[in-house]
C-alpha cells in the first residue's frame, strides 16, 4: 500500500497482483483488485479476478462478505446496482474512508452522479488529509 500512498500506481498494482500469484485466498487484497482492474485494465481481468475473490474459500469478515457479494453481483451485470452494499459498509464503519470509497465506485457503476457528489462530500468530512500526495 505504500506504492499507492507514493503515487506510484503501476508499481502498487504490479506488487498488489504479484500477491495474489502467490497467495490466492488473500480475500482482501483480492477484492481491492477489482477497482484496479477496472480503472485501469481490460473488463477479462475484471472478470478474472472478481471470480477468484467469488470463489475464495478464506473465512471473511461482514465488509468482506459484503464486498464479494457486490462482486458476485457485477460479475453477473456490470450495471447491477449494487449501492446497498456500499451504504451498508458506511453504516458499519462512519469513520472510514474505505467504505465511502467502495460506495462511490458502486455509485459510478450506474451512473450515479448525485450520489457519487453526495459520497464525496461526507467523506471529506471525516478524511483527516482528503487529498494526500
Amino acid at each position: 500500500m505504500k506504492c499507492f500512498e507514493d503515487v506510484d500506481l503501476t508499481k502498487g498494482r504490479d506488487l498488489l497482483f504479484k500477491s495474489l500469484e502467490e497467495d490466492t485466498d488473500f480475500s482482501w487484497l483480492i477484492t481491492r483488485c477489482r477497482c484496479i482492474t477496472v480503472g485501469w485494465a481490460t473488463l477479462t481481468n475484471f472478470f478474472e479476478y472478481a471470480g477468484t475473490a467469488i470463489n475464495c474459500k478464506a473465512r471473511l469478515s461482514q465488509a468482506e462478505d459484503l464486498l464479494k457479494n457486490a462482486l458476485t453481483e457485477l460479475k453477473g451485470d456490470l450495471k447491477s446496482d449494487v449501492t446497498g452494499y456500499g451504504m451498508k459498509l458506511v453504516e458499519m464503519y462512519p469513520g472510514d474512508i474505505n467504505a465511502y470509497n467502495n460506495l462511490f465506485y458502486f455509485q459510478s457503476f450506474i451512473n450515479d452522479v448525485d450520489g457519487e457528489l453526495e459520497t464525496l462530500n461526507k467523506a471529506l468530512k471525516i478524511a483527516g488529509n482528503p487529498a494526500p500526495v
